[in-house]
């Protein structure tokens, strides 16, 4: 191939659905060609076996890059560098404007719906003559189609050991093997932080400081001088407003109550504006979003589209009582739509790690301790299906005294540790006055 630099021309599809993007200055192609320069993107297709069958027949060119990109992968178990694919293909790359995830579904749903038509129109032409013949043509195209545009992420084989391996390595390398901040580094030490592909609970009595934790947490990935994200945060059970206001008093530090009463100091006043004008010139001031989605969009697929649209690295759903199934259930049998909330949460991890608030059963309020996965409210399933479970507890005297007991009631991969922090809401802050205990 030609080693020149110049951008190789790529005409729009002209396909008879709605699934091409509103905005006029790319295509799909372009989107996924311009991925194939981020290593997490090129990997993901490769993971998700990505066919290139699902791409226009005059896209020549990109078909060439991705055979490349995943030759190379399976040659060498990393991704190619930009400057070798440039040379490769002679097309410069340029910063995608969408996320891989929803330009993949883009891609796959766009190939179902125009190869389903044409199958369809072949069958319907055969029936009047041929029913059996048609029957089975409509049969077969379509489980073939239907194979080659299922996901496949969740999928890995022998092939995948040294890919795996030296994904591994690279992390270690780059000093990224921890995930997001739950808020604090001694917990982050301890539990590995908030990676992809996990569902993690906060889980606590009513007004015990869940939607804070959540909000500390996004604050820090946010902020994180090493490794930030793009934080969307779902306020299902209060608005917006409410919940941005906390999340201004904590980043600036001050005086929430005084914020809510409007009566601020001077002082206050001050840190709020200078704070103001950090953020109006830091170019990651973006990285927290705080939604409160309308009651038709609180499902985890609704959710999830708006999280993808918006390039999160993590979500927060507070919480998880105000989140609904997309398949019916009855009203006495709540616990069931949990259980299909759950399993969507699994599958909605595999795009940003999702981090969620829940109760305690009215059976915790009486406990002296911090209560175990019997007293969670809802379902058994959170228990069951979640990654990581983190509790609060406090009782009358550490309410007094604003402290909160905080730690892992129970994790897949990490063993169950406990801290004590320190409530400060002069300062809207809530930090770690100690490690509590070891199990």
């Amino acid at each position: 191939m030609s080693g020149t630099k110049t951008k190789v021309k790529r005409e729009p599809i002209e396909v008879e659905d709605d699934s091409a993007p509103d905005d006029g200055d790319f295509t799909l192609e372009d989107q996924l060609y311009d991925h194939l320069a981020i290593p997490e993107s090129a990997m993901r297709l490769y993971r998700e076996r990505f066919s290139v069958e699902m791409l226009s027949g005059r896209e020549v060119e990109l078909r060439n890059a991705v055979e490349f990109v995943f030759s190379h992968i399976e040659k060498e178990k990393v991704v190619p560098t930009p400057e070798v694919i440039e040379y490769e293909t002679g097309a410069p790359f340029e910063a995608p404007k969408t996320e891989i995830g929803w330009l993949i579904e883009k891609i796959r749903d766009r190939h179902k719906r125009n190869k389903t038509k044409e199958v369809l129109t072949a069958a319907a032409r055969k029936a009047s003559s041929a029913p059996d013949e048609a029957l089975n043509l409509a049969v077969s195209s379509l489980s073939e189609l239907q194979a080659l545009t299922a996901p496949r992420v969740h999928e890995l084989s022998t092939r995948d050991w040294g890919v795996r391996l030296e994904a591994y390595r690279q992390r270690v390398l780059a000093g990224s093997s921890v995930g997001y901040s739950f808020g604090w580094e001694e917990v982050d030490r301890h539990i590995g932080g908030l990676k992809q592909g996990e569902v993690a609970y906060v889980i606590g009595r009513p007004k015990r400081f869940k939607s804070w934790m959540l909000l500390k947490s996004a604050v820090e990935v946010a902020m994180h001088p090493v490794k930030p994200g793009r934080a969307v945060l779902f306020s299902l059970e209060m608005t917006e407003q409410v919940m941005f206001d906390r999340y201004m008093c904590m980043a600036a530090g001050v005086n929430y109550k005084h914020f809510v009463d409007g009566v601020l100091d001077a002082q206050d006043q001050k840190i709020m504006a200078e704070c103001q004008e950090e953020i109006d010139e830091n170019p990651d001031a973006s990285n927290l979003i705080i939604a409160h989605p309308p009651q038709s969009q609180r499902t985890v697929q609704g959710l999830r589209q708006y999280a993808l649209e918006h390039g999160a690295d993590v979500i927060y759903i507070d919480q998880l009582s105000f989140v609904k199934s997309t398949r019916a259930v009855p009203a006495d049998k709540r616990h069931l739509e949990i259980e299909y909330i759950n399993e969507d949460l699994r599958e909605a991890a595999q795009d940003f790690p999702i981090y969620i608030a829940a109760q305690f059963n009215r059976e915790a309020a009486n406990l002296g301790e911090m209560a175990d996965l019997s007293k969670i409210g809802l379902s058994d399933s959170i228990g069951q299906k979640a990654d990581i479970l983190l509790g609060l507890y406090q009782n009358k005297d550490m309410r007094e005294n604003k402290i909160l007991e905080f730690g892992v009631i129970e994790a897949r991969n990490y063993g169950i540790h406990r801290w004590e922090i320190g409530i400060n809401f002069d300062h809207t802050s809530f930090k770690i006055d100690s490690k509590k205990m070891d199990f």
